[in-house]
């Protein structure tokens, strides 16, 4: 069978959003143990589909923007996935053969192997490292919009699972255009969240929007009303607070406060 029969269709209708079925989840499986994420292998398959075409072309076909089809093509290249070529002073892309994908899988497993090696060597001194800094929290600063915006990507992008506090009107006044898009973002990556949410006209038309199975939702009592978000993740909480015009977050790195935290969050879920 090959690689492309094993989805019904072509690669490029495998690709599209809630068409995925049960004959095609090893496939997904697949560009999952990869090492990309849904929009990642939507790309993928679409230049798989089309051929050697201009990032116009497949962000067109793809649907998806072309500042995020740069970042996703040149992490498609750095898989070894697809190569870059120029013609007519225009640059091409195109998936590598289909039979070459067992090379990438060879490939990763040997740099697996090396970093495996590199982690024994230097594990001992890793460990006198945690045992003196381990409880010492690490902490980063955001100020401004377009940080505040990165950051609140990246936590959608790489925490799996987490809880939080959440001002719904304060994020669509002031980030617009994440208010719709971080719940898809979320699910997407197939994550998994509970959020408390103030109650209030904002609050309640994203529970109407959002609410899902792993997206649980709850309106916090009336009487909890604040200007700030929190997010709490495995051993990292993330604070943002809104002001007249202008915000700024944190990012905490502290297994001991995200616990603590999370203490408080369970107590008024329970009560939610």
């Amino acid at each position: 069978m090959s690689f492309e029969s094993c989805c019904h269709g072509s690669p490029f209708d495998w690709a599209q959003d809630d068409k995925l079925t049960m004959t095609t989840h090893t496939m997904k499986q697949l560009f999952t143990r990869i090492g990309l994420n849904q929009k990642e292998t939507k790309i993928f398959l679409t230049l798989l589909e089309l051929g050697a075409q201009p990032v116009s072309v497949i962000g067109k076909r793809a649907g998806v923007p072309r500042t995020t089809m740069y970042t996703i093509l040149e992490k498609l290249k750095g898989l070894g996935l697809i190569e870059e070529f120029e013609r007519a002073g225009i640059q091409y892309y195109k998936c590598i053969p289909v039979d070459s994908l067992p090379d990438v899988l060879k490939r990763q497993e040997s740099e697996l192997h090396q970093t495996m090696e590199l982690l024994n060597q230097n594990l001992p001194q890793l460990a006198s490292l945690e045992s003196t800094l381990s409880i010492t929290p690490k902490v980063q600063f955001f100020e401004g919009k377009e940080e505040v915006k990165k950051m609140y990507l990246d936590v959608m992008r790489k925490e799996g699972k987490f809880d939080a506090f959440l001002d719904a009107s304060y994020v669509k006044k002031m980030l617009p255009e994440l208010h719709f898009e971080l719940p898809k973002i979320l699910q997407e990556e197939e994550g998994t969240s509970r959020e408390l949410v103030v109650d209030n006209a904002a609050g309640k038309e994203y529970q109407k929007l959002f609410k899902t199975r792993h997206h649980q939702i709850k309106l916090l009592p009336k009487s909890m009303q604040f200007a700030a978000d929190m997010i709490i993740a495995r051993d990292t909480l993330y604070m943002t607070a809104y002001g007249k015009g202008v915000m700024s977050a944190v990012e905490i790195y502290s297994p001991e406060l995200a616990a603590a935290q999370r203490v408080v969050f369970e107590s008024v879920w329970n009560g939610a």
